[in-house]
């Protein structure tokens, strides 16, 4: 963190690092007051310091040091699923979208670009044997169930066949398709994994007569569980100031890296130590694009613009283990406004720590908008709570701000509860 602050141990801080990633930590917040005085310092001199959350999954305090630290971007890890549509576009009666996942071992469909054909059954269905249906196969993309034999093969037989592509359907009742294994670039043809319960649907419509389907690199799947939350990202509150955090998520899981002593090979890891260069690297793009921005800003224009994410029932994830959402490069910087808690002490996000009462309680906390735009706007302010708990209420005022170019302007969160109605502690949805 000093070489940070001073790459040449000059005295003077104007060589300092715009970003520091901090792929490191110890659990539960285990952290010394020494680093903690060092981060706060290195933010005064103008550097974001970004750290993973930790890799010791959903329990509640579980967040690492030093991303804890209030001046500290703490990242939690995502997952994608890296999902296409498969789309039927004929006939009109089965016309559906269903996700599917390329395989490792295909050409991919960014370098063959997208394909649309009849879609035909191979016989035998495993494909494991030349086909006897080759000709009705030949020109169309081949439908084969998973089993038996390897994917190379059934793919080397769709290729003797004259497929174009193949769609596997998956043997196991599973949610969502999986990438199929095999030495890269293997097959010349392009192909895809589908669920059971969605290859059944394309059976059934193969049954009632000719279907085409259609594939496109560029037509990504967004629907439910396309991406999620690690399971291994460690969630909050901060066990030492029961601040939120961690307070923002990026991918973090099959992470491809340079492997060491490998040539040009690369290493494929997990964990928020994955995630944390993600979004140090998108602090750093935003920074380029908008340099008049401090570290805080920065911070505050990253959270602001986060998406966030949900779990396969549709529940989004809670705060504490996703904090803003995934992190959004565009959005970051297409957006004009950040709203922060107290950017001067170097906090952005709002926190009401832990109180302990029973008597209906109150706590009020104000946090600012600033329009860095060269127009007047007009912001409509509410609360959209994750997930609701009897007793808890928490409000916004104004419902509305109108901020000028360059100006700033207050609003208040309050959160009221009554610990006679919250009733017996219990998980929250994302548990």
């Amino acid at each position: 963190l000093d070489r940070a602050a001073d790459p040449n141990d000059d005295g003077s801080f104007d060589d300092r690092l715009d970003v520091v990633n901090g792929s490191l930590g110890t659990s539960f917040a285990l952290g010394s007051e020494v680093t903690g005085e060092m981060i706060t310092e290195l933010a005064m001199v103008g550097t974001l310091v970004v750290a993973a959350a930790g890799n010791d999954g959903q329990n509640f305090f579980a967040l690492g040091s030093p991303a804890s630290f209030p001046e500290v971007l703490s990242v939690g890890a995502s997952v994608d699923n890296n999902l296409l549509n498969l789309r039927v576009t004929a006939p009109s009666s089965a016309v559906a979208v269903y996700p599917a996942a390329e395989g490792v071992f295909t050409a991919s469909l960014a370098s063959t670009g997208p394909i649309e054909a009849p879609l035909v059954a191979s016989d035998p269905a495993l494909g494991c044997d030349p086909f006897l249906n080759a000709a009705a196969v030949s020109g169309a993309i081949a439908l084969i169930d998973r089993g038996t034999c390897p994917f190379v093969d059934k793919f080397d037989n769709a290729v003797a066949a004259g497929a174009i592509g193949v769609v596997i359907v998956d043997s196991d009742p599973a949610q969502l398709p999986f990438p199929m294994n095999g030495p890269p670039g293997t097959s010349p043809i392009p192909g895809v994994m589908v669920t059971l319960a969605d290859g059944a649907f394309l059976e059934a419509a193969l049954a009632s007569g000719p279907v085409t389907v259609a594939l496109d690199a560029t037509d990504r799947y967004t629907g439910p569980g396309a991406e999620l939350l690690a399971g291994f990202s460690s969630r909050g509150p901060s066990a030492v100031d029961g601040r939120l955090k961690p307070e923002i998520a990026a991918p973090g899981a099959a992470i491809d890296s340079a492997g060491v002593g490998s040539g040009t090979e690369p290493r494929t890891n997990q964990g928020t130590s994955m995630a944390s260069p993600v979004v140090a690297g998108a602090a750093a793009l935003l920074r380029q694009a908008k340099p008049e921005l401090g570290p805080m800003e920065v911070k505050a224009a990253l959270m602001n613009a986060a998406v966030p994410l949900a779990d396969f029932a549709g529940n989004a994830y809670t705060t504490t283990v996703v904090g803003a959402g995934r992190v959004d490069v565009p959005r970051a910087v297409a957006s004009t406004f950040t709203a922060a808690f107290e950017l001067e002490a170097e906090k952005v996000g709002v926190s009401f720590g832990a109180t302990i009462t029973s008597a209906p309680t109150n706590m009020v906390r104000d946090f600012t908008l600033r329009n860095h735009g060269t127009t007047t706007e007009t912001v409509d302010l509410a609360v959209e709570p994750s997930f609701t708990l009897p007793g808890v209420v928490v409000t916004v005022a104004p419902s509305e701000l109108v901020i000028g170019p360059g100006e700033s302007a207050t609003a208040q969160l309050t959160l009221s509860f009554d610990p006679t109605a919250l009733g017996d502690a219990g998980p929250d949805p994302g548990t």
